[in-house]
């Protein structure tokens, strides 16, 4: 739960560039609904002088404006703003996505390398215990020289693969700092897989409702 929790808010913490850019096109949404069409003020002023008289007079002027719009065109601005605005929404969903995605699969593959580091150390310590009993039996006389050497190299070779296994854990690790600084190296094991027994139909409805890659295609 607590690896969730880290990873979901470092995906919010490198798509806020995508946020950003969401917000923008959420301005420029309502631009579109209502500019340049709202109450605008303007003043102008000017020195004027007469010859007649030879003296000079300040004028100026003020004026409250707005543009007429059609309905047709209000209508036509609305549609254009909501577009607007859905493809802004579809973009910073697959942003997260994206983002979240490349999260994911950088903690699986450290996870895995992390429970195959744990497995080398179970079995490295097994065939330690398996050789403590071949030299008791060999002191006893219950066992062969032969049968002495071939534990230690088993043995050996169980040492060598925890120490590649461990290396490949670090570098895994290594990977998911670089890309999510900050983490937590907290590990525990995975869940285990449970089957979804849902109609293929669903499954069609949940990924066109959810697919912002076909909401950037269709806005």
């Amino acid at each position: 739960q607590s690896g969730n929790t880290q990873m979901d808010a470092y995906a919010l913490f490198l798509t806020q560039a995508a946020y950003d850019k969401f917000k923008l096109t959420k301005e420029e949404a309502a631009l579109a609904k209502g500019s340049p069409y709202e109450w605008t003020v303007k003043y102008t002023a000017q020195k004027r002088k007469l010859e007649a008289d030879n003296e000079e007079y300040n004028e100026w002027n003020a004026a409250l404006e707005r543009t007429l719009r059609l309905p047709n065109k209000i209508r036509a601005d609305k549609r254009i703003g909501n577009a607007l605005l859905e493809r802004g929404e579809a973009e910073y969903g697959e942003a997260l996505h994206e983002t979240a995605k490349e999260l994911l699969n950088l903690w699986l593959d450290w996870l895995a390398a992390e429970q195959a580091y744990t497995l080398t150390q179970a079995n490295q310590q097994s065939t330690q215990d398996n050789l403590g009993i071949v030299q008791k039996q060999f002191k006893a006389g219950d066992a062969a020289k032969l049968e002495v050497a071939l534990a230690q190299g088993e043995l050996a070779e169980q040492q060598r693969a925890s120490s590649t296994a461990k290396i490949k854990a670090s570098v895994a690790w290594s990977k998911v700092h670089a890309r999510f600084p900050g983490l937590l190296r907290e590990y525990g094991n995975l869940p285990l897989a449970r089957p979804v027994k849902l109609p293929e139909s669903y499954w069609r409805e949940r990924i066109s409702s959810q697919s912002d890659e076909l909401k950037i295609a269709e806005a």
